[in-house]
């Protein structure tokens, strides 16, 4: 579901669940600021410092995950237009470190690109979770992760020759 950029707020997210999703997900610099700002923090945030193909000041303050008790820090490579073996070893690894203990947080910093990501973590992550990615210059994409999002990532990412989840 698109959320218009003019709507996306702490009200509208709470109220299409997002405080209830089994782990939460942001994919994106900016999507994951927003988020953060609203006072919603993500299980899970990914963000390679990039946004619209140009180079921004990483916003996205590191101490909110590493200084936390249960805050993990991990990086993995993804060229642009690609889901790398790294990126997807990395996303579970985060993914089982959220899921391991409740409470624990994790930023994934990709060197390269997370704008495909969304789709393994869609694949990856449990039914009820929710994940969150930028549209850009329209809105906040919000996917519930149910058995259709899960088989239609799963289909998406085979067609690409990504297989073994």
């Amino acid at each position: 579901m698109l959320i218009p950029d003019a709507i996306v707020k702490k009200k509208i997210l709470s109220d299409l669940g997002f405080k209830k999703g089994k782990i939460r997900i942001s994919i994106g610099d900016r999507t994951t600021e927003r988020l953060i700002e609203l006072g919603l923090r993500p299980d899970i945030a990914v963000i390679d410092g990039i946004e619209r193909r140009s180079r921004r000041p990483l916003l996205v303050s590191e101490f909110v995950f590493a200084q936390r008790e249960k805050g993990k820090i991990v990086e993995a490579k993804n060229p642009a237009g690609s889901i790398t073996d790294d990126a997807i070893k990395t996303l579970l690894t985060s993914l089982q470190w959220v899921l391991s203990k409740k409470g624990n947080k994790s930023l994934v910093k990709i060197k390269g690109e997370e704008d495909l990501l969304a789709l393994p973590m869609i694949a990856f992550c449990p039914v009820g979770s929710i994940v969150l990615y930028g549209q850009p210059r329209e809105g906040l994409v919000f996917v519930l992760v149910n058995r259709k999002t899960k088989q239609f990532s799963k289909n998406f990412l085979n067609s690409m020759g990504i297989r073994g989840f």
